[in-house]
């Protein structure tokens, strides 16, 4: 998926959202070559499925925030951090 990405876009490495949702992504692509869907196809999908993965997707998200923010600037991060903590 990542090489197929890098060869369409012209990128030299693949993006970050293909590493954090690559797997919805690879497995939308492998579903919609297999098969083309409908829109009532589509509306069967379980909402409580789809709001936990959502979920997962997001926390995945914050925590990565997490990293660069503090790779930025660790000072300042571990200072906000003790900030909270008191």
């Amino acid at each position: 998926m990542r090489h197929h990405q890098r060869r369409c876009t012209g990128r030299q490495v693949a993006s970050s959202s293909v590493v954090i949702r690559g797997t919805v992504q690879l497995a939308s692509a492998i579903a919609t070559a297999i098969h083309s869907f409908t829109s009532q196809d589509l509306a069967q999908v379980c909402v409580q499925t789809w709001q936990q993965l959502h979920s997962d997707l997001r926390q995945h998200q914050l925590t990565r925030i997490e990293q660069l923010r503090f790779r930025r600037n660790p000072q300042a991060y571990l200072t906000t951090l003790e900030k909270l903590l008191v």
